[in-house]
């Protein structure tokens, strides 16, 4: 006869064994389920292509690049691309890029994609500093999501308000939570 300890383990492993094959079923047919071996993702700097800091959109669309402040600053002056902010509503309502629109990055809920989002504009995705990388998997969110045409400005908002660039506070009229 099993004594009591040896029934119990038993038992026990027997619930641990389940509630892992559960578990990982349930992963595999979830839509926001979590790969079981992670895909590493290297992003490179559009300056690795190009001396120019344009990359013409008729190319084909790519994973996201990293571009610099300069090369941020031409693209807002040129007016080619829509930044996008991937902080909380509350930093950006202290300051963003003029006309960018919000689109707070979480892991646990993704941002809703607007459906007005266009897929044909470049993207620049934007957050704190090079430090935060919520503008990398915004980026990556929204190249999987079928935006080829993105960019990441790794440096963000503390590079652009401390070159002394143009600056907008206030709240969005276009929130995207």
């Amino acid at each position: 006869m099993k004594q009591f300890w040896q029934v119990y383990v038993s038992e026990v492993i027997t619930i641990v064994a389940a509630a892992v094959v559960l578990g990982i079923l349930f992963n595999a047919v979830h839509v926001n389920g979590i790969p079981l071996i992670a895909q590493e993702r290297i992003i490179r700097h559009e300056a690795d292509f190009t001396q120019m800091a344009e990359i013409p959109l008729d190319e084909e669309p790519g994973e996201p690049l990293i571009i610099s402040l300069e090369q941020a600053s031409t693209y807002f002056e040129t007016g080619e691309a829509l930044f996008i902010d991937a902080r909380k509503s509350i930093l950006f309502e202290l300051g963003h890029i003029p006309k960018a629109r919000l689109m707070p990055w979480s892991v646990e809920i993704p941002p809703k994609i607007p459906p007005d989002l266009p897929r044909e504009k470049l993207l620049i995705i934007y957050c704190s500093d090079i430090g935060c990388e919520m503008s990398a998997e915004l980026a990556f969110y929204l190249y999987d999501a079928g935006f080829g045409h993105t960019r990441i400005f790794e440096d963000g908002w503390d590079a652009w308000e401390n070159a002394g660039l143009l600056i907008e506070t206030g709240e969005t009229n276009e929130k995207v939570d």
